[in-house]
């Protein structure tokens, strides 16, 4: 799926904390997301780093 042209077109946000809302300093631990929807279906993508996940 990653390698879906799609997938691979769209730029990827980086989620913050839930309680500070700043960005995850240490690399290891930063969560991505990708987002694309069509007529019917919205599609998300996540890329963990962490791998407690």
């Amino acid at each position: 799926m990653e390698n879906d042209l799609i997938w691979q077109q769209i730029m990827p946000l980086v989620l913050k904390e839930n309680r500070s809302g700043n960005e995850i300093q240490e690399a290891g631990l930063k969560t991505y997301v990708k987002e694309c929807y069509d007529d019917n279906t919205l599609y998300f993508f996540f890329m963990c780093n962490t791998l407690d996940i």
